[in-house]
């Protein structure tokens, strides 16, 4: 039997809405799952999975644990295959279906190739990764497995002897050639004296220092010390020289004065004082004189004061006793009215 349709059909709007948010949160859903799945490293669980094959008496848990360790990886891993073959140009934000380095070392291999082709014929890579060198001169040359001639990892490079590259037709046998591969000989220094290629008669000796004496001697040196170089001259010279000239100008002004005949005049002195103008105090002068110190207030007499506190002391003892007395002339009026009652 057919559902019936809802008569309101706000209602079926609405519930239409929810649906469609429902299906869209589902597949925000889907996705951001796939996505974790994607970046999830699988090494850990296959780490696990060796553990568990190695390990010889085996529970039936651990049985089971290998079995969903398995599973969990075919799984996550056909999911992984699937999204890289749909989406292939996003091979790269898949963990463990990136290029792996069996890739990478051929694609390196292609581009040095590449270079080495650009460079020319037999001028490939070399030692240190230095152009200019034949591959082929190295010893570790291999046409198939090392065709760079590169050394492996903690040796150094070498290359073959220079026979063996004549014999294998890499180099050609040339004046040239043997110049730049056969090393010059070292030039042979003069012998010392007493050694082989001299003289060691002693005679000889001594009439070598008799001719090297005369010829000394007959050299003419000038007299006194040698002039000094060109330049400034030294600071102590100098400082002299400047005395002197001051020395010198200060005569010279000295004999242009005309001196005054006589001691020379005194100095004029002060005035005299006049008894007027004499100070009579500290405070005399031109300045202002101080005004006058008001006298102290006069302190109010305590006697005084005492009269007075006594005075209304007994003004009010008098009080208090006119009040008892009071009391008592209207008790003793009351009592006979009191009498007359009983």
């Amino acid at each position: 039997m057919a559902k019936s349709k809802p008569a309101d059909p706000v209602q079926a709007a609405r519930k239409a809405a929810q649906a469609k948010q429902a299906k869209r949160n589902r597949d925000e859903r889907a996705k951001v799952r796939e996505a974790v799945v994607l970046r999830k490293d699988l090494a850990p669980l296959r780490n696990d999975i060796r553990a568990l094959e190695r390990k010889q008496n085996r529970t039936p848990q651990d049985q089971a644990d290998l079995e969903a360790l398995r599973a969990e990886v075919d799984r996550i891993d056909a999911i992984k295959r699937d999204y890289v073959a749909k989406h292939p140009e996003q091979r790269k934000l898949v963990v463990g279906y990136e290029k792996d380095q069996e890739e990478l070392r051929i694609e390196q291999g292609q581009k040095r190739a590449a270079a080495a082709a650009a460079a020319g014929p037999g001028m490939g890579m070399g030692k240190g990764g230095v152009s200019g060198r034949d591959p082929r001169w190295s010893i570790y040359y291999d046409p198939t497995f090392n065709p760079y001639g590169a050394p492996p990892p903690g040796m150094p490079y070498a290359e073959k002897p220079y026979q063996q590259l004549l014999e294998e037709g890499l180099i050609e046998a040339g004046p040239s050639t043997v110049a730049a591969e056969t090393p010059t000989a070292p030039i042979p220094l003069d012998p010392p004296p007493g050694q082989g290629g001299g003289s060691s008669d002693p005679n000889d000796n001594e009439s070598d220092d008799d001719s090297d004496d005369n010829s000394v001697d007959d050299i003419v040196l000038p007299e006194g010390p040698p002039p000094l170089p060109p330049g400034p001259p030294p600071y102590h010279l100098a400082q002299q020289d400047r005395a002197e000239d001051s020395d010198d100008d200060d005569e010279d002004d000295d004999e242009g004065i005309v001196m005054p005949s006589g001691p020379p005049p005194l100095l004029p002195g002060p005035p005299p004082l006049s008894s007027s103008s004499i100070p009579t105090g500290p405070l005399s002068g031109n300045r202002p004189a101080r005004p006058p110190l008001l006298p102290p207030p006069v302190p109010m007499p305590r006697k005084a004061e005492h009269d007075r506190l006594s005075i209304l002391l007994l003004l009010l003892l008098l009080l208090l006793l006119l009040l008892l007395l009071l009391l008592l002339l209207l008790n003793e009026s009351f009592q006979p009215h009191r009498n007359c009652e009983t």
